[in-house]
């Protein structure tokens, strides 16, 4: 009878240990999560604008990767623009209107754009952070 007693008093205690592992590592991992959704969420609004975080999904990496991809040729463009113009004898009345139009409306158009992506991703890792937390929390149970 001893025997039995022991082991299933060692069968409880290993089923016990695992159980808090896994209970524990999700939690560390929710926890993780968490900080860094904090992070990103006490991000100023200058670091926001120009995407000077680290994203940690991948829709962010995506939105970040075509941000930079598109965003310095245009400045670089614009750059070399106005030090062209100011380098000449050209004044503003002298140059095409067109330029200066283009300029704007595509500044304007890849601002939204970008603007618009950056809060589908903010978006879509609330919804993520919201799902992991309502699969992480304890369950209340309910008695009748």
């Amino acid at each position: 009878m001893g025997d039995y007693k022991e082991t299933v008093k060692e069968e409880l205690a290993e089923i016990f240990e695992e159980y808090n592992s896994a209970v524990l590592e999700v939690d560390k991992q929710s926890a993780i999560r968490k900080e860094l959704h904090d992070r990103v969420k006490k991000t100023g609004p200058l670091k926001r604008t120009f995407l000077l975080y680290t994203p940690y999904n991948m829709r962010g990496w995506i939105f970040h990767t075509a941000y930079y991809m598109t965003a310095l040729p245009f400045l670089v463009g614009t750059t070399f623009f106005l030090f062209d113009y100011f380098s000449s004898d050209i004044t503003i009345s002298e140059l095409p209107v067109a330029v200066p139009l283009f300029a704007v409306f595509l500044g304007l158009t890849l601002l939204f754009i970008f603007w618009r992506q950056g809060r589908l991703a903010a978006r879509a890792t609330e919804e993520k952070m919201h799902k992991l937390e309502s699969r992480t929390m304890p369950r209340k149970s309910i008695s009748v």
